[in-house]
């Protein structure tokens, strides 16, 4: 029987294990600290942030070797936070540095980071309105040029694609509203942008989208059915553009974790679901394709000044009204696919692995943990070096909450480097 202890004893062992407890913290903090000074010293050495020092270039060289006259380029897809909405939730960032979240602060490091990585093709999510004119436009001093959707009602932000003009040239752009009139799963604002880029130096051209799909975690059949108008809409743009066999990129914030339906139906071409998201009556099938002139509403809303500059960049409508009545056609083709299953054929594989374990999962951003929402798939191109993602594990040992002062974000930009096939 064990012996009943004194309060004396008692008290003594609390303490000993508070001390224990605060040794531990100590010993972390120490190596939090440590990590980013190591860091920090070459951030002010090389004038390169964090998640360039922090995160090498993993090439595929042993299969995915260049040949002569391929012409490599470089895509980076990043959320930058807009600015409204660190003010408008300030209760997100409890622990942060006020100073790390001004935007007089981040901004400068969000340049640092962009030219540090210098991407051919740069699609940016939460890009605040008001901020092209003073900010997102020094990009033209450097070389870009590039297109903004912003979030439909009442939001000041956006996606915006932006492209090295020596590098590309702007052949075509629409955007893609996912909020239709009445539909259950499709009363949210957010929006995407799909463009056209073609190669100067040869004959290749690639379809890049770009999305920021709704954040609510209950709600992922409202991202799904975003993710289903956005790949009939791309579906439509290849057709209209006759090309066989077209590289494609599809990357963005999809608030959507490893093994969701949204990443199962982007990676593997297929998810079954047992409602049906759309009514047929927007003549859009479960296999991403659309019947005859179906358009959606409002979808050509956007912003054309750089387009109309260019006669033959001109955007074209984007389902912009629907059916009075669902054809017959409609329900015969819709009937013949499989009940209940969405598909598409754009075989993407995904820049980065795609797990949730904590040693060698990685993570892009933190919500309620450590977790991976932003992708970046492709099709018909050659992947020749991703830049590193952290794993789950080191991001809970050595990464302070985002933004601190060396990530202006709360989001690590991905970075891949590709070649036409």
């Amino acid at each position: 029987m064990t012996p009943k202890r004194s309060e004396k004893e008692k008290k003594q062992r609390r303490q000993q294990k508070r001390e224990r407890l605060r040794k531990r913290s100590k010993r972390k903090k120490r190596r939090i600290i440590m990590f980013e000074r190591k860091w920090e010293s070459q951030f002010h050495r090389s004038n390169r942030p964090f998640a360039t020092e922090r995160r090498p270039n993993e090439t595929y060289t042993n299969k995915n070797k260049i040949t002569p006259g391929e012409q490599k380029f470089t895509v980076m897809s990043y959320n930058v936070l807009a600015q409204d909405l660190i003010e408008n939730h300030r209760g997100l960032y409890p622990t942060q540095d006020p100073e790390d979240l001004k935007w007089e602060n981040r901004k400068k490091k969000l340049i640092g980071e962009i030219k540090t990585q210098n991407p051919d093709i740069l699609a940016m999510q939460e890009v605040q309105q008001s901020h092209i004119p003073l900010f997102y436009n020094d990009l033209e001093k450097i070389g870009y040029k590039g297109v903004f959707k912003r979030r439909t009602e009442n939001n000041t932000d956006g996606v915006a694609v932006y492209y090295k003009t020596d590098v590309f040239d702007l052949v075509f752009w629409t955007s893609v509203e996912y909020y239709q009139p009445g539909i259950e799963y499709l009363n949210r604002p957010n929006v995407g942008l799909i463009v056209r880029l073609k190669l100067r130096q040869g004959n290749g051209e690639l379809f890049l989208a770009n999305t920021h799909l709704l954040y609510n975690p209950k709600r992922w059949k409202v991202r799904l059915a975003q993710t289903q108008i956005l790949l009939t809409e791309l579906h439509r743009i290849i057709k209209m553009a006759k090309t066989s066999s077209p590289a494609l990129l599809l990357m963005g914030d999809l608030n959507s974790r490893p093994g969701s339906p949204v990443v199962r139906f982007l990676e593997s071409g297929f998810v079954r679901v047992y409602d049906q998201l759309l009514p047929l009556s927007l003549g859009i099938l479960n296999n991403c394709t659309h019947l005859g002139e179906s358009k959606l509403y409002n979808s050509d809303y956007t912003f054309h000044q750089k387009t109309n500059e260019q006669p033959n960049c001109r955007a074209s409508p984007s389902f912009v009204k629907k059916f009075d009545q669902c054809p017959g056609e409609a329900l015969h083709k819709n009937a013949m696919l499989e009940a209940g299953v969405l598909s598409h054929n754009f075989n993407f594989s995904s820049v980065y692995n795609l797990t949730e374990d904590e040693k060698y999962g990685t993570a892009t951003t933190h919500h309620d943990k450590w977790v991976t929402v932003d992708y970046m798939f492709y099709s018909n191109l050659r992947l020749l070096s991703r830049l590193r993602l952290p794993t789950v594990d080191e991001c809970k040992n050595f990464v302070q909450p985002m933004p601190n002062r060396i990530s202006p974000s709360d989001h690590f930009p991905l970075l891949a480097t590709f070649s036409m096939l």
